[in-house]
């Protein structure tokens, strides 16, 4: 309820203790509210010390996080009638106490003459304005009596809506309840439709078709995922605000789900390294259709507008009938969140942040305005050059990064774009060009007539009238906005900033009005969408162009019986909601099955011969329907991609097109792994306690065989459990050295001369230097622990044959690195990479990469955000209890270890050159040298990186073992003796150089 007050007529301001500035009035405004302590100054002392006490309880729980409160700051609600108010409430911004972020007096909406406009207030500004409020004659409302209450409020819904959806009764009683738009995908609604990012069995492997690509369900993660994206009608919660992590998980979700009909392309990062992807819906790729452009939260406070961004994309991609038409010729790019860490940060320190987060010239004044940052008549008016400032254009155009990669993708696709909109908050206006001048674009009354239409749409699905103009002329000039980019340079025709509404609560709207804002916006966006259709489609129809070919092309591939592409729609839905929620019932049905198939899958082998196609390939990798199996940063080197049957068509001619030379690996990599006969999950080994020579051994009998080596030699081996892994694994390390046949001697001696020999190897013991090996952090690369296992057995067994390599250097070796995950690849998902970890997300994106997870710049690049993603960097850095255990081991003998070795395969990349010749001597193929990122790829985390630049190991090497050539990684067990005595060469030469560190 907003209270209406006459501030002409309050004449209490001034009431305070002697020597004692007032901060509230006591009477007036707020002298009814004398009960709250906010206003009531005679409980100042009790309020101080709760505040004490709130803040003590918080640092001891370790819950203080420095969060920006906005505790008694007022925002009110004023309408000048003429232009002496106007400017008088111009200047109060200019007069008012504070200078820094949230001080003074902010104008959420700019004074206008006969308009309303919101003004933030700080507490030591508030009787200036009462002041000249009074002066002025205006009246004015209240819509925030205490901005941090009403915060605190929207924080307490959002609360509350997460714990009802965490309620399986109240789900189900609620999905009986809304039934108001019907499940479109051939089969009547559901009483409780679980949404279609619910429906995705294996992520990584989408559900195609009926009982295809399919794997076991986690129940035990549903609820979790049910309080993530609501069971209602836009397929995702839209009844509170969600944060980025969320949003970006949802839309590769959404990917994985519909691999026919969305990608995701990742145009950039923001400052602080958060990916921006831009999601691309469309009915025929390859038909490359005239685009519509959608943006949302370029202020990171307007979080109505992702919100409305959300709802529009969910309903495009998974509203298949609702949304046909909208589709149909055309393709969509939507940008859910055009400024991630602002966003982000109004999430987790201050609500009211509006610009970026990058450094300025001047301290504690971050980011800019990304809607004036863009280089089109930038920063000529409305915009700020001190970085303090709320419009603050930046050091120069196009510093913020954020608003370089839109401007970037838009140039690069201005030909496609027809329609550019961008979606802010608030105030119900629909402006178009231009912000930097009053002048009106030659063709207004086209766009003035568009919005109109768009504007009567939304107004019969019951909104407020929307305010139709130019930025300038409606709103404010204000230059160096995206719109006007998008307009004045890509030359994109139909351009506008559409201002949701905010009612009367400003950019703190309940998310309970959230689904009520986004499908009357939407109902806008069917209008805009065949405007523009109109707009582009007569002009390709008289010029007779290439992309109206292509679309009669896709229409005749695309000819196949309505009733047939129901038929499967149907039942594969059917069977996928079936096997979502009885999977017991589906497993009995065979409708599930236990192992992931790769059946129709192929490994193409592509090589890219200039820049342009190594970036091309980075691009087309970018899709959940690609897995690069090996990449190289070297021009004429080989890429192997394995690709989903769907997408298999797709990547040839992608690959055609940018003339990039590809072959067919593996036709198909089921039939590839079918090849290899299924071991028993325990197998006896040979009488000599031998690895068994040509079989990938399971983690139990790698256990038994590590215990079996301590023994059977005590005197040089020690095995131990250096840490658990999720699935409660031991992580074991063996220890091998020839120091305990030392000792038995100089024990010998010492008995003849006091102690004096015992006691100098004691001191030896503590300086020998050591070399760390580990294996199979991926776990689908099985040659890497069998690998370790050879040189274990060698080192171990081979006594003669390596007594100088243990004689001078200890080493140990972690055969098993992720125990969870190896497992995991030999029972269900032969080619899984990660952990298996439990994610927020869960539901087949279990696990983190382990090589990803070390804290040396972490996710800082070559990672992923996406828990679904092949290379999640994790939640934070050593969220994974395997990396954390090597982390732990390898610090507690950082003064020992002069080398570490970490085993992964494919692709013979070693380094060290004098090892390299010896292996090759041996019978190896050459191995490519170099930094990971210059041979490889940039992939911060990794593990190697962190021996070095955190533990010190000054010498840190990533060996890639031998694959592919057919077998990829599934190399047959027939190659671990060659490989293994090829790396023993290897082991050789850098044994004996860490042996000569010492004599040194």
């Amino acid at each position: 309820m907003i209270e209406t007050f006459d501030t002409a007529n309050d004449t209490s301001l001034t009431v305070r203790a002697p020597g004692q500035k007032s901060i509230w009035p006591i009477s007036g405004w707020f002298g009814e509210y004398k009960s709250n302590m906010c206003y009531d100054e005679k409980n100042e002392m009790m309020m101080m010390m709760m505040v004490v006490m709130v803040i003590m309880m918080m640092m001891e729980n370790h819950i203080f996080q420095n969060l920006i409160g906005w505790t008694c700051y007022t925002v009110v609600r004023v309408t000048p009638t003429t232009d002496e108010q106007v400017l008088a409430l111009l200047g109060l911004a200019e007069r008012a106490p504070g200078s820094g972020p949230g001080q003074g007096v902010q104008w959420w909406t700019p004074p206008r003459r006969n308009a309303p406009c919101d003004a933030m207030i700080s507490p030591d500004s508030r009787e200036e304005v009462i002041a000249v409020l009074g002066r002025l004659g205006l009246a004015h409302s209240v819509l925030h009596r205490d901005l941090q209450d009403s915060i605190e409020a929207v924080d307490e819904a959002d609360s509350r809506e997460r714990a009802r959806r965490s309620t399986p009764n109240t789900r189900r009683q609620r999905g009986r309840r809304r039934q108001a738009i019907p499940f479109t995908s051939g089969v009547p609604a559901l009483p409780y439709r679980t949404p279609s990012t619910l429906l995705l069995l294996v992520l990584k492997h989408p559900v195609l078709s009926a009982g295809r690509y399919q794997t076991r369900v986690d129940k035990e993660l549903q609820p979790l995922l049910a309080s993530r994206f609501a069971p209602g009608d836009a397929y995702i919660n839209n009844q509170r605000y969600l944060d980025f992590e969320e949003i970006d998980t949802y839309i590769t979700q959404l990917q994985l789900s519909h691999p026919n009909k969305v990608k995701l392309h990742l145009i950039g990062y923001s400052y602080e390294k958060r990916p921006m992807r831009v999601v691309h819906l469309s009915n025929c790729f390859e038909c490359k259709y005239k685009a519509v452009w959608v943006d949302a939260g370029i202020h990171a406070r307007e979080w109505i507008a992702p919100a409305t961004a959300l709802f529009a994309l969910s309903q495009l991609a998974e509203n298949e009938t609702a949304t046909a038409e909208m589709r149909e010729h055309q393709d969509w790019y939507i940008l859910p969140v055009a400024n991630p860490d602002g966003y982000e940060f109004t999430h987790k320190k201050d609500r009211m942040w509006r610009k970026t987060r990058s450094n300025t010239s001047v301290p504690n004044c971050f980011g800019a305005d990304p809607n004036r940052n863009f280089d089109f008549h930038w920063n000529v008016v409305g915009a700020s050059n001190n970085p303090c400032s709320e419009t603050y254009a930046g050091r120069h155009a196009l510093s913020e990064i954020e608003a370089k990669n839109i401007r970037n993708f838009l140039w690069d696709n201005r030909e496609r774009f027809k329609l550019y909109i961008s979606y802010h908050a608030y105030g119900n206006f629909l402006l178009y060009p231009w912000g930097y001048t009053a002048d009106n674009p030659s063709d207004w009354q086209l766009l003035k007539s568009v919005a109109e239409k768009v504007n009567a749409a939304m107004e019969l699905a019951g909104s407020q009238p929307y305010t139709i103009g130019s930025s300038t002329q409606t709103l404010y000039a204000a230059a160096g906005g995206s719109d006007d980019w998008a307009k004045g340079v890509a030359g994109i025709p139909l351009s506008y900033t559409i201002e949701l509404p905010g009612y009367d609560f400003g950019f703190q709207l309940p998310p309970r009005y959230i689904d009520e804002v986004a499908r009357q916006s939407f109902e806008g966006l069917r209008v805009f969408a065949a405007e523009a259709k109109k707009f582009y489609l007569l002009g390709d129809l008289l010029s007779g162009s290439g992309a109206s070919m292509a679309r009669d092309r896709c229409r005749a591939r695309s000819a196949v019986p309505a009733g047939a592409l129901a038929l499967a729609r149907a039942l594969a839905h059917a069977l996928t909601v079936i096997s979502l929620l009885h999977p017991e019932a589906a497993a009995g049905a065979g409708l599930l099955s236990d192992v992931v198939s790769y059946e129709n899958h192929k490994v193409f082998r592509v090589v890219p011969s200039t820049h342009t196609q190594v970036t091309t390939l980075n691009q087309l990798l970018e899709s959940a329907e690609l897995d690069a199996w090996t990449k190289s940063r070297e021009l004429d080197s080989p890429w192997d991609i394995m690709v989903n049957p769907l997408a298999a068509a797709e990547l040839r001619r992608a690959l055609q097109e940018h003339q990039i030379k590809w072959e067919v690996l593996i036709p198909d990599v089921a039939k590839t792994l079918q090849r290899r006969p299924s071991d028993p999950e325990v197998s006896s080994r040979s009488s000599s306690g031998t690895t068994g020579g040509a079989r990938y051994l399971r983690y139990k009998e790698v256990v038994e065989y590590l215990d079996d080596l301590a023994k059977r030699y005590p005197e040089r081996v020690t095995v131990k459990s250096i840490g658990k892994t999720s699935e409660n694994r031991d992580l074991k390390v063996i220890q091998i050295s020839s120091v305990r046949d030392a000792e038995a001697d100089e024990a010998r001696t010492a008995r003849k001369a006091g102690g004096e020999a015992a006691a100098q190897a004691q001191e030896d013991k503590k300086t020998r230097p050591a070399v760390w090996i580990d294996a199979g952090i991926h776990a689908r690369e099985w040659i890497a622990p069998a690998t370790a296992l050879y040189i274990i057995h060698q080192l171990v067994e081979n006594a003669t044959f390596t007594a100088g390599l243990t004689r001078d250097v200890d080493w140990h070796v972690l055969p098993l690195m992720n125990p969870d995950g190896y497992e995991y690849s030999h029972t269900t998902d032969r080619l899984w990479r990660k952990t298996r970890s439990k994610t927020w997300w869960g539901l087949g994106c279990a696990g983190a990469d382990a090589n990803r997870n070390f804290d040396f710049h972490w996710r800082e690049v070559g990672a992923s955000w996406s828990a679904c993603s092949y290379t999640y960097a994790g939640s934070k850095a050593f969220s994974e209890p395997e990396a954390r255990a090597v982390r732990d081991y390898l610090l507690a003998n950082k003064d020992r270890m002069k080398m570490y070795l970490t085993y992964h395969s494919y692709g013979n990349d070693s380094l060290a050159k004098k090892a390299n010749k010896a292996m090759v001597a041996a019978g190896s193929d050459p191995y490519t040298i170099g930094s990971s990122t210059n041979v490889l790829y940039a992939a911060a985390g990794g593990s190697d990186d962190w021996a070095k630049g955190v533990a010190g190991i000054e010498l840190s090497y990533t060996i890639e073992l031998p694959g592919g050539n057919g077998h990829g990684f599934d190399l047959p067990a027939s190659y671990i003796p060659d490989v293994g005595r090829q790396q023993m060469e290897l082991i050789k030469v850098f044994g004996k150089y860490v042996a000569s560190l010492r004599k040194q």
